[in-house]
């Protein structure tokens, strides 16, 4: 099932409707929206995969000092 190698993964996605006269085949650009609606949906609903850090409010210059070495921005204190 590939749940040890998530990158590997594969499967389908599939619409099912009813049939008749009063059902009609929805467009392949609805189906294609409908689709990243629920590609986004479903990426949000696993969550952040990485550690979560809680940091106190305000921008002070130790946090703003800790968010660049972070990310490997330079920090450059302007006045």
């Amino acid at each position: 099932d590939g749940a040890s190698e998530p990158d590997k993964r594969w499967g389908f996605w599939a619409l099912v409707q009813s049939s008749g006269p009063s059902s009609l085949a929805p467009f392949e650009d609805q189906l294609d929206e409908l689709v990243d609606k629920w590609a986004d949906a479903v990426a949000k609903a696993r969550g952040q995969k990485e550690d979560m850090t809680i940091e106190r409010d305000g921008w002070d210059e130790a946090r703003l000092r800790a968010l660049c070495e972070r990310h490997g921005w330079d920090f450059e204190w302007m006045t």
